[in-house]
């Protein structure tokens, strides 16, 4: 088996970073638009503690640095919630509004990065109205007719054109879709083609909502939770953007099913209809002829049966995915979209959250419920297996729970910027790193190992054989106070395995004159403070040291032992170029000090390795 290479700086964990940027920075805001082109992010609009603005900032990812662009051109006037999307290398807005009572827009700005100049693209104009109030209510769908204006609602850009899916103009909530034609410069109503095209009856659709996100992948406009006018919404909603059909989270699950299933028949006689048939109630049909047989209906029970059978087994391998804590039930077995939605663990549900797309993953941060409740919580939604995760991060740079903020995928990171955290508008920078992890060092897989298995280890007298530095340092951590520091935990969720301190803290209180009351607010926050999860040391589990030591020894913990010594060590770990068993770890060279090698020689046998 070849061993997986390791990349360089990779992390082996996801933690929040917080931006030091530079430079003419926006003003602290919300509901602005944000897009990312030529290694720069560019931001538009939003309101601050002033007004609604009409600005325009570069930020260079490289430098890390804003500016303020001076456009030309058709600028937009002021405006809150206009949503803004990238197509052909351009910039695109459409809609937002001015003031809680004030207008609504339902206009389309275009922004070229080459000229920096704004353009008002005026579509044309129809045969009929272009607010036709009754052919609306109707279902009616003409070429050529302009959406409402709104704001909070979703766009994406699609095959050159834009898409757009729901909002509020202050008196209503919409649930309709729409598509403007860059090349064309007109729209269409795309909600109820599908319904004229396939069936007489309406089309099954999502509710009329605002605040909610919208990604595209795969050819399908993804939309995710947003308000209804009495309740925050969790559900998730598929439009094919090929067959303009929409598809709820429940229906896609059974799809899915139902193909896996089929898949494993190895060409079964039914078809995927009759399969679907049968998951529905039959009529009672007259009883056959003595001695008559029916091979396709037999085979197509025996069929029935075993998707039901197959939709337990995964029913039951979502229970064992199941995160702890969560209060999705799944208690039975799904016997139609109904059940199927309730199924694994969901998020909460909010509105006026961001949402961007991964690799084949759709990412949600933040966004605010009914009661006002905040999050900054990260929610990874799968389109591939159609299921939803928690991503645990770490890092005391973790931003406050905000809403009507924004968010940008650059590469493998996200960055979230701006919002609104319930007190205040903010004008911060948080990135997060979304790909692929490290693999860890060999002393990371040691330390790891030592505390699952601090019991059998303390029993049969190995702990005793590991430098006391290594213990207080890199396996757990001996805080100010002199107290062993292990993993911090949150409703029985670990948050990080030991209490860490910042660089330079470990030798701040090993001098017998200090006192951390003595030292300036600075200090004392940075010695009782975890540089991981950023709590209070003291909400990390305390190490009984009597317990890592078998009955009559003598070893000693040793605090005097410098903390160079780990420093000096854990530099001089280099990458090894063969390694066994698929893993890439890391050893140390023959110059490191002799403890460092001990170390590792111990955890290497206690590895198996």
């Amino acid at each position: 088996m070849t061993a997986p290479r390791r990349e360089a700086g990779l992390p082996n964990e996801r933690r929040w970073e917080a931006l030091q940027t530079t430079g003419a920075t926006f003003s602290a805001r919300t509901g602005h638009t944000v897009v990312e082109h030529g290694g720069a992010l560019f931001l538009f609009g939003g309101t601050d503690k002033r007004r609604r603005q009409q600005d325009l900032f570069r930020f260079d990812l490289a430098k890390q640095e804003w500016s303020r662009v001076e456009a030309r051109g058709a600028v937009p006037s002021r405006r809150s919630g206009s949503v803004g999307t990238l197509c052909n290398g351009k910039m695109y807005t459409f809609g937002g509004y001015d003031g809680r009572d004030g207008n609504y827009f339902n206009d389309v700005h275009e922004f070229d990065f080459e000229t920096l100049t704004w353009a008002l693209l005026t579509p044309r104009q129809s045969l009929f109205s272009l607010h036709d109030e009754a052919r609306s209510e109707n279902g009616g769908h003409w070429q050529g007719r302009v959406p409402c204006p709104r704001t909070d609602h979703c766009m994406v850009s699609y095959n050159n054109s834009l898409i757009i899916f729901g909002g509020y103009d202050g008196r209503r909530r919409f649930n309709d879709t729409f598509a403007f034609d860059l090349a064309r410069r007109e729209w269409c109503e795309r909600s109820d083609i599908s319904s004229l095209e396939n069936d007489s009856s309406p089309q099954q659709r999502p509710s009329k909502r605002f605040g909610h996100s919208g990604v595209v992948h795969n050819h399908k406009l993804w939309v995710f939770g947003g308000w209804d006018g009495q309740c925050t919404l969790s559900c998730v909603w598929a439009l094919d953007l090929k067959t303009n059909v929409w598809s709820s989270l429940a229906e896609m699950r059974l799809q899915c099913a139902e193909q896996l299933f089929l898949k494993n028949m190895k060409r079964p006689f039914g078809q995927l209809d009759d399969v679907k048939a049968l998951l529905s109630p039959r009529p009672p049909q007259s009883p056959k002829q003595e001695g008559s047989t029916d091979i396709t209906g037999s085979f197509l029970r025996s069929a029935s049966s075993g998707l039901r059978k197959f939709s337990d087994k995964l029913l039951d391998k979502e229970k064992s995915k199941q995160i702890p804590g969560s209060t999705e039930a799944c208690s039975k077995r799904p016997t139609g979209p109904a059940d199927l939605e309730q199924r694994g663990w969901e998020p909460r549900h909010r509105y006026r959250h961001s949402a961007v797309v991964h690799e084949n993953k759709m990412v949600v941060f933040g966004g605010v419920d009914k009661s006002h409740n905040r999050f900054n919580d990260i929610c990874v939604f799968d389109f591939d297996k159609l299921v939803w995760t928690e991503m645990p991060v770490s890092g005391a740079a973790k931003p406050s729970a905000r809403t009507f903020h924004r968010a940008v995928c650059v590469g493998d990171q996200m960055l979230v910027m701006g919002g609104y955290d319930g007190e205040d508008r903010l004008n911060d920078m948080h990135a997060i790193h979304l790909g692929k992890l490290g693999v860890p060092s060999l002393l990371e897989l040691s330390c790891r190992f030592v505390r699952c298995n601090m019991t059998q280890l303390a029993a049969t007298g190995e702990l005793e054989k590991l430098p006391p530095t290594l213990i207080e340092s890199c396996v757990w951590t001996r805080g100010f106070d002199g107290i062993l520091r292990g993993a911090c935990r949150e409703d029985d969720r670990v948050v990080c395995q030991r209490l860490a301190l910042e660089p330079g803290s470990a030798g701040v209180f090993r001098d017998p004159s200090f006192h951390v009351s003595k030292a300036s607010p600075r200090t004392a926050r940075r010695l009782t403070t975890c540089a991981t999860c950023g709590r209070p040391h003291h909400v990390h589990e305390a190490i009984r040291e009597e317990s890592l030591l078998p009955s009559g020894s003598e070893w000693q913990p040793d605090t005097e032992l410098a903390a160079q010594e780990v420093a000096s060590r854990t530099n001089a770990l280099e990458p090894v170029k063969e390694t066994p068993a698929g893993v890439d770890l890391c050893l140390v060279d023959e110059n490191a000090p002799s403890t460092g090698n001990q170390f590792l020689k111990l955890a290497s046998r206690l590895l198996g390795m």
